[in-house]
């Protein structure tokens, strides 16, 4: 059986086109954002109405569980980025992925990435700024991994 690609982004898109990966705001990054999408906004919204300790997201494409941070200044892409609570969210990711079916199995993930048992760091994986995990854990207290 051949590997998945992992390629494409089906579904990522708001109507008016707003990539929702990449839709919120960054405690790294100064400044004010002037807009986001309404999608957004009822997200951010939802979350300061109904508090979370713990959440995951699922999202088509790689069989990983990615946990912060997403994107650090001080750290190129590919380089690992350790939050403060690195080791819970590494002891999280784990209680997931090493009872999946074969998410921590060698060979059953994507053609171009292999991810010890079947985690990894955002930010070692690829750099993201933006992102809802980041926003979460900053802004919310949230401990939020994406599989």
């Amino acid at each position: 059986m051949a590997k998945q690609s992992c390629t494409g982004v089906s579904g990522r898109y708001t109507s008016d086109g707003t990539d929702m990966n990449r839709d919120f705001h960054s405690h790294w990054q100064s400044g004010t954002r002037l807009k986001f999408a309404e999608e957004t906004k009822l997200i951010m919204k939802y979350a300061e109405t109904v508090p979370a300790v713990l959440g995951i997201s699922f999202h088509d494409g790689s069989l990983v569980v990615n946990y912060p941070w997403d994107g650090k200044p001080d750290k190129n892409s590919g380089e690992y980025a350790a939050s403060p609570d690195d080791n819970l969210f590494i002891s999280l990711a784990k209680s997931y992925s090493l009872v999946h079916k074969t998410m921590a199995l060698p060979g059953k993930q994507c053609t171009y990435n292999e991810f010890p048992d079947g985690i990894t760091n955002g930010n070692e994986w690829y750099k993201v700024f933006n992102g809802m995990q980041d926003w979460n854990y900053f802004y919310n207290d949230c401990f939020r991994g994406h599989h």
